[in-house]
């Protein structure tokens, strides 16, 4: 599972209205979503997006569920994923709002 939060979402206050705390999803990878793009906001060198979600272990021969607060950032990450060629990604429907709430999460 890949969760692009930002930072400080991750692990700082609940910052949306729907979230009730802060956190990730147990064994997840966190990689914000701005780690694709330049400054100017175009997609940066694959071989740069490559090296860096090879360097977290996510590579084109895995599931990748992307996941989010509420799933707006993962849209992104689900966008360039599969622009840059990895074959089996899926957005997490609901993200972390959702997983919370769910019977799953460590309370």
């Amino acid at each position: 599972m890949f969760g692009p939060k930002l930072p400080r979402y991750g692990g700082g206050p609940a910052y949306h209205p729907l979230q009730m705390r802060a956190g990730h999803i147990e064994n997840s990878v966190n990689l914000p979503t701005m780690g694709f793009w330049t400054a100017e906001g175009f997609l940066k060198d694959p071989r740069a997006s490559a090296w860096l979600l090879e360097s977290r272990g996510i590579t084109k021969d895995k599931r990748i569920i992307v996941t989010c607060t509420t799933g707006q950032a993962a849209a992104g990450a689900w966008w360039a994923l599969k622009y840059l060629g990895y074959p089996n990604v899926v957005l997490h429907d609901g993200s972390w709002v959702s997983w919370e709430r769910s019977p799953m999460m460590k309370k």
